[in-house]
């Protein structure tokens, strides 16, 4: 059985949901700003963001089975996104919740098998065999302040680059 410390649990969370989720993201990112500094400090911000996140919601009682259902929503839909090409809104979630059996079987795919397996249950099975040992709300509360700290640094320190990026792109 693995151990580990919630922190380093939200962090290594964090990091796997950036890196495995959000390639297409960053791609994006880099590709409408062209700047390889401007996109690091969009990992960066997305990262802290993925960390506070899991600092909030993740507690003794909710942190695996949140965690693992997240894995499994966040390895579906980047599967989707991946590949029809598409981006996930609220008129394909709609879509999503209307799709009946003959739809969902065509959607079937090896490809998509190994994605669910590599990128959704073995994740989960490693979160699902590791105890979790939960630091105080005062550690917490410290590590939420000071993540929010570092985004509202980097964003004010790159304004200048982030202000027409944001305004076209909401």
């Amino acid at each position: 059985m693995l151990k580990t410390k919630s922190y380093i649990f939200n962090l290594v969370y964090s990091l796997f949901t950036l890196l495995a989720y959000n390639s297409i993201f960053l791609k994006k990112v880099y590709e409408i700003t062209a700047s390889g500094l401007f996109t690091c400090g969009a990992a960066i911000c997305a990262f802290l963001l993925l960390n506070a996140a899991c600092l909030l919601l993740f507690h003794p009682k909710t942190v695996k089975p949140l965690s693992i259902s997240l894995l499994m929503l966040n390895t579906l839909t980047f599967y989707f996104m991946y590949t029809y090409n598409t981006e996930v809104d609220k008129i394909m979630l709609l879509n999503v919740l209307k799709t009946d059996v003959y739809e969902v079987h065509d959607l079937f795919s090896l490809k998509l098998a190994a994605f669910i397996i590599v990128l959704g249950l073995i994740p989960s099975f490693l979160i699902y065999k590791t105890q979790i040992t939960f630091s105080s709300y005062k550690i917490r509360g410290i590590s939420l302040l000071l993540s929010v700290l570092i985004i509202a640094g980097i964003i004010l320190g790159g304004s200048s680059a982030a202000k027409p990026f944001l305004q076209n792109h909401k």
